[in-house]
């Protein structure tokens, strides 16, 4: 879930988030996740806008056997996102971000690392009130110690696709 505010004056809109997920595996709890993120907008023009952006999420694994897991994840980057007219009104965007997940436990430092990735995504108005989303996804992660069973340096690509439809319930709701 997520609820958040967005502030705007001029060219300029800063938007505030907190957000709280549980992702299961097997119908079990297998980790949560609690934080937010910090964005500043800056319109170019009528068409084109520049963000930076802060996310932070404290994350911690339920299953006592998992918790020397739980972490800090903390996120900084720039994104660009642009409108074209028409009909549907799609929109373009892309972003590229870094950062570091610092494991709370500092006996286990192969657990934490420092991702690197890019975002990229577009959507279109399908109807008044109904926008189709869509977004592509990579991270690099580089891990900040030799796992202990394989003697080695782990390093992770994760690839993401998200697809969505956002409808607006009432005015300012959506």
């Amino acid at each position: 879930g997520s609820l958040g505010l967005r502030w705007a004056k001029d060219a300029n809109a800063v938007t505030g988030v907190f957000q709280a997920q549980t992702y299961s595996v097997d119908d079990r709890r297998f980790r949560d996740s609690v934080g937010g993120t910090l964005q500043w907008q800056h319109s170019l023009s009528q068409s084109r806008q520049v963000s930076l952006f802060l996310q932070h999420a404290g994350l911690s694994y339920p299953d006592p056997t998992q918790s020397i897991r739980d972490a800090s994840r903390n996120i900084a980057g720039i994104g660009i996102a642009n409108a074209f007219g028409g009909e549907h009104a799609p929109v373009v965007f892309a972003s590229v971000y870094g950062g570091e997940e610092q494991q709370d436990n500092e006996l286990v430092p192969h657990l934490g690392h420092k991702p690197v990735g890019v975002r990229v995504g577009a959507q279109t108005t399908l109807a008044s009130g109904v926008v189709l989303f869509g977004n592509l996804s990579a991270e690099q992660r580089k891990y900040g110690g030799d796992d202990p069973l394989f003697l080695v340096r782990r390093e992770d690509r994760q690839y993401d696709v998200t697809v969505g439809v956002n409808y607006t319930l009432a005015p300012k709701w959506s």
